[in-house]
Parts: C-alpha cells; sequence; structure tokens
C-alpha cells in the first residue's frame, strides 16, 4: 500500500461527522493532516488533528504504525503544516503521555521561521531578540521528549552564532563560541570555526588559523560552510604579511611594502586586519623617507580599526619630531580614548601624553615671549620710523629756504625774505613754489612767532598770521611791487 492508497481510505461516518470536511471545497481526498488509530493496522487522514490527542494504545502492528506517523509526518510538513505534524508524530511517540501543548509548539515555530527570515534579510538584531525570546520556551519546566530534553536546542545555538556574525560583534561571538565549546566539547565543530572567525576579524591570525585547523580536523568528510574560504584567506594574508616583514627586517622596505599591499587586496572585509597591514606599510614608508605616505596609512589604518592604538601613538610621534605639539597631543588623547586600553600599554601612552603636555607648556611660554618681543621691537621700528619721517620734513623745510638744518630764527626770516620775493607770483615767481617757501617757514618759526603775536590761540596763531599775509600779498590786481618793498621792509623791522 502506498501513501496515496492510505490517503484515499477514510474512516467509516468520517466524513459526515467532521463538518469541516462537508463544507469544504477542496477535494475531500487531499490529505493535510493524519489522525492515528492506535488500535488499527493503519492511519486515516482527517482535515486536522484533534488539540488534545488520545493516549495511544497498544498496536498489534508498532513498527508499521511509526512508519506510517513518518510518512504522513513528512507530507504535512511539505504542506506547511508543521505543527500537525508535531501532533501526527507525538501519537506514534511512546512519551505522548507528556505532550507540549500545540499552542507552544505553533509559537516555537513562528519565532524559528522569524528568525531565518530575519537572518537572511540581514536584520540581524531583530533576530537576536527573536532568539531571546524562544529561549524562553526552550527552557520551559516541562522540556521536550516527554521531559527528557531541556534548554536552548543546537539549531539555535548555530543561529545565534550566525547573528553575531551579521552583527560583526566579534568580542561576543569569540565568547560565546568559547562557552560552547568548554560546555559541551564532543559537539560538533562548528563552534570552532566560529570561534576561528572572530580571531580572524579581531586580527589574530595565529589563533584564526589554529582553530580552522581544529574545526577542519574534527569536521572530517563533513564539510563546514565558510570554513575552506576562511583557511584559504588566512593563509594567503599570513603568508604575504610574513613575507613583507621579512623584507622590512632585511631592510628591502619596497619589497616590504609590495607584499604588504598585495595582502590588504586578499580580503576587504576585515577591517582589523587590514588596519595591521596599513600601519605596518606606513612603518615601511616612514623608513623610506616618505613621511606622508606613511602618515597617509597610519589615519587609513584609524579609520578602519578605532580601537586599534599603534598608529594613534606613531602619528604622535610624527608631529612630535615636526614640533607640532598641539596634533601629537590630539593623537594621544583619541588613544586614551579608545575602550580597551589598559595596563602598561595605558600607562605607557599616558607617559607620553605627559611628556608632550609639558613640551607643549613650555612651547605656549616660549611663544608668547615671542609675540611681546615682536610687538615691543615692531613699536619701537614705528617710532623710529616717525622721528625719521619728522626729521626728514624738517630737512625738507631747509632745503627749501636753501639754509642749514639748525638755523636761527633770523637766518630763517633772511632767507624766507629772499625765497618770498625770488618766487612770488607778482614778482615773475611760480605760485607752487611760493606755497611751499610758505609752508617751510611756517613750519620751522612762524608757529612760535604766531603764539606771541596771535594771543595763544589753538593754532599757535599760524592761521592769523596766514590770513594777514595772504591778504596783503593777493588782495587784488591793484597790488603793486612798491607794496611789496613795504612789506619787506616791515619784515625787516625785527617785530615779526
Amino acid at each position: 500500500m502506498t501513501l496515496e492508497d492510505c490517503s484515499s481510505k477514510t474512516q467509516a461516518g468520517a466524513a459526515v461527522n467532521d463538518p469541516a470536511t462537508a463544507n469544504s471545497s477542496e477535494d475531500p481526498h487531499t490529505p493535510h493532516a493524519a489522525t492515528l488509530d492506535p488500535s488499527a493496522n493503519d492511519f486515516v487522514p482527517s482535515q486536522s488533528p484533534p488539540s488534545d490527542p488520545p493516549t495511544p494504545e497498544p498496536s498489534e502492528n508498532p513498527y508499521l504504525a511509526a512508519y506510517w506517523a513518518v510518512l504522513f509526518a513528512l507530507e504535512q510538513l511539505e504542506s506547511g503544516f508543521a505543527v500537525d505534524a508535531y501532533m501526527t508524530l507525538l501519537r506514534a511517540s511512546p512519551f505522548a503521555s507528556r505532550p507540549a501543548t500545540p499552542t507552544q509548539v505553533s509559537k516555537l515555530v513562528a519565532h524559528v521561521g522569524k528568525i531565518r527570515f530575519q537572518l537572511n534579510t540581514g536584520r540581524f538584531e531583530h533576530a537576536m531578540d527573536e532568539l531571546d525570546k524562544a529561549k524562553e520556551l526552550w527552557n520551559a519546566p516541562e522540556g521536550r521528549i516527554g521531559g527528557q530534553v531541556r534548554g536552548v536546542p543546537w539549531e539555535a545555538k548555530v543561529l545565534r552564532m550566525k547573528a553575531l556574525e551579521g552583527l560583526e560583534d566579534y568580542d561576543r561571538l569569540l565568547q560565546y563560541a568559547d562557552e560552547l565549546i568548554e560546555d559541551n566539547p564532543d559537539d560538533p565543530p562548528v563552534p570552532y570555526y566560529y570561534k576561528s572567525l572572530a580571531h580572524y576579524h579581531l586580527g589574530d591570525l595565529d589563533e584564526a588559523e589554529k582553530y580552522a585547523n581544529e574545526a577542519s580536523e574534527q569536521a572530517g568528510i563533513r564539510k563546514i560552510e565558510g570554513l575552506d574560504s576562511l583557511l584559504d584567506r588566512i593563509s594567503r594574508i599570513s603568508t604575504l604579511k610574513k613575507a613583507g616583514n621579512d623584507a622590512f627586517n632585511a631592510a628591502r622596505y619596497d619589497g616590504a611594502i609590495e607584499k604588504y599591499t598585495e595582502a590588504l587586496a586578499v580580503d576587504r572585509n576585515n577591517n582589523a586586519i587590514r588596519a595591521v597591514l596599513y600601519t605596518n606599510r606606513g612603518i615601511a614608508h616612514a623608513k623610506n623617507s616618505n613621511k606622508t605616505q606613511a602618515m597617509s596609512d597610519y589615519r587609513s589604518s584609524i579609520s578602519l580599526h578605532p580601537s586599534y592604538l599603534k598608529p594613534y601613538r606613531l602619528l604622535a610621534s610624527i608631529y612630535r619630531k615636526s614640533n607640532d605639539l598641539y596634533s601629537a597631543l590630539d593623537y594621544l588623547n583619541r588613544a586614551l580614548r579608545q575602550p580597551g586600553l589598559k595596563g602598561e600599554e595605558r600607562e605607557a601612552v599616558e607617559r607620553e601624553r605627559e611628556e608632550v603636555a609639558r613640551e607643549k607648556k613650555a612651547q605656549d611660554e616660549k611663544e608668547r615671549e615671542e609675540r611681546e618681543e615682536r610687538r615691543r621691537r615692531e613699536q619701537e621700528e614705528r617710532e623710529e620710523r616717525r622721528r625719521r619721517a619728522k626729521a626728514a620734513r624738517e630737512t625738507n623745510h631747509y632745503t627749501v629756504l636753501g639754509i642749514a638744518v639748525g638755523a636761527t630764527q633770523t637766518q630763517i626770516r633772511i632767507a624766507y625774505r629772499k625765497k618770498a620775493l625770488e618766487t612770488h607770483p607778482h614778482k615773475g615767481g611760480c605760485a607752487e613754489k611760493f606755497k611751499k617757501v610758505q609752508a617751510a617757514y611756517e613750519a620751522l618759526c612762524v608757529k612760535s612767532a604766531g603764539r606771541a603775536y596771535g594771543g595763544g590761540s589753538d593754532d599757535g596763531g599760524r592761521n592769523s598770521y596766514s590770513r594777514s599775509y595772504s591778504s596783503r600779498h593777493y588782495s587784488d590786481e591793484e597790488d603793486s611791487s612798491d607794496d611789496y618793498d613795504s612789506d619787506e621792509d616791515e619784515y625787516g623791522s625785527g617785530d615779526f
């Protein structure tokens, strides 16, 4: 008898007594669920199993009953009726006296379905939430298989490791894999693979290779998805990195740079390994006196893996040697803010920061003194320029009048009269030159004389004298040479 033959038979009165079957538009012979009659040698399909299955009685042919129960359960699973399949298998089970409730099974089926969907769609945080919710059901006191099994099933542990991998939380993945290995060392080798993967993404190639080989040995002929690819990447990066280190130690810095560059191209998704390779290449560039490229590699390392501390100190060292203590102090402070910096390494960074801070304080004090000295020199230079400009102006006035610097008031007046006669416009001279002569005379002696003549005005009497002088010499066309001669006699009186 085939599965189809068994499914085509119906129990007497089953179609009449089941209203769901009577009202269904589907083919009544299409099996959706199976009901096991423990007293019969075969199974009778029905639309759905009862929610509370009866306790099985001894069957005349228990092996045949179990065989058909498995077949029907498979058919139900392929049709999407997981809870119904569970009930089918339960009726053929010797643990039917203490079954899990269909509601509990249904909830777990829903959780597992959500977990797989979220893992497949990259929603790893949601998958972790669903795993935590399902964990409460898996840890229920009644357990599974009649109370013989309790706790999180193995498949769920694998799903949690996949979720942690998707979150790129490799510290937690390493911790969880360690817990699984410690609790159940004889379990399948999958935790060793994930432990290797965590070490690999945390930048520890030696430990990654060790546990990848352990997983491979334990798996034997069985395949662990991703293990071969992981071993290949570890091997290639380790080989290229070692070749770069050997070239560096032999002072062949160009060769070291080439090998590190090749290693960088192996896996562009491993930020921790790439950060180490960028740092190593930067050190080789620095040895080649290429400071600009070295600093660029150090910055790339920091951007890929901010908690990797070595490039911070290397950049701080370059800035310190360049006397850019502000930038050096900034990178050391950024290093100290990174989580995970503890013990001797933290103490070393703190000592270096204190040294740079002292140097910067001394540098700031020196720069302050230099600024003050510069301001003082600039003030002295401005005063010297003003003094020279004043001396130049005075020298020019003496030159305009044709006398030596330091001439007496009498010599100045005599020279002025002579130059005024020569340059006066009414005497055939140049008005512009006459104005210069008048300005030179006023600058040299009219101001002091004007104080006595003008009665101590704000302008020293110069304007009153100038207006008086101008009214005499520029009044109108009635002015004559005789009038100017009379002025000359007035200047000669000595009253001026």
